[in-house]
Formats: C-alpha cells, sequence, structure tokens
C-alpha cells in the first residue's frame, strides 16, 4: 500500500508541474528576451549591444568607445531596464523601459540611451 502511495503522489506532482509550466506560471520566459542594439550620448556617445536571457539577466553587453567595459543588470518583466555598467572612467547606470515592440529608452548619468531589440 505504501508503494501505490507513492506512485500516486509522483503522478499527482507530476500532473501538477506540467499543469503550471502550461499555464505560464511556470518556467516563463522574460518577454523582453533577445538581442538589443542601440546608441547613446552625453558626455560619452557611442553603440551598445546587449542580449536579454530568458530569466530577464542582460549577457554579452559591448559598448564602444568604453574600454574596459563590463555590466551587469536585468529587465523585469514589466520591461524595466537597469544595467550598472563599470568602464576604466567609472561606474554607470542606465535606467530605462522596453516597450512591447521591443524599443528601449532611457537615461544614464550623463545622458540618453536608446535601441531596438529583436527576438
Amino acid at each position: 500500500m505504501y508503494k501505490n502511495l507513492m506512485k500516486l503522489v509522483f503522478l499527482v506532482a507530476v500532473v501538477l508541474a506540467f499543469s503550471l509550466a502550461s499555464t505560464g506560471l511556470v518556467f516563463a520566459a522574460n518577454p523582453y528576451a533577445g538581442k538589443y542594439e542601440g546608441t547613446f550620448t552625453g558626455g560619452y556617445q557611442g553603440t551598445w549591444t546587449a542580449t536579454v536571457a530568458d530569466d530577464g539577466s542582460i549577457a554579452d553587453l559591448e559598448v564602444s568607445l568604453l574600454p574596459g567595459t563590463k555590466g551587469e543588470g536585468s529587465v523585469s518583466k514589466d520591461g524595466k531596464w537597469n544595467v550598472l555598467l563599470s568602464a576604466d572612467v567609472g561606474e554607470f547606470n542606465f535606467d530605462g523601459q522596453v516597450d512591447k515592440n521591443l524599443k528601449v529608452k532611457g537615461s544614464w548619468e550623463m545622458g540618453d540611451f536608446e535601441g531596438q531589440g529583436k527576438k
């Protein structure tokens, strides 16, 4: 009887996991995931590229004209874009918003930035 009960518990857990996954409540990718590229202006000017992963983290960030750039950040499921950029010349916060068309706009300490994403 114990083995039958364990099988039933396992079966219920599997069914529940698949049900939640199919409703999008579990394992849902960030709707803003994709590759982005754009420009920034202000104290420094140039171009940038970044990849937003399924979990919303920002990876593969590259910024022209700022040698030694390292960035980390994320895009929330409601489209809030936040990156801390560390370069040889200092640290800068890039804060913005992504819309449903994957257009991103925002500002940083020395100016503005914008870009476009694609899935």
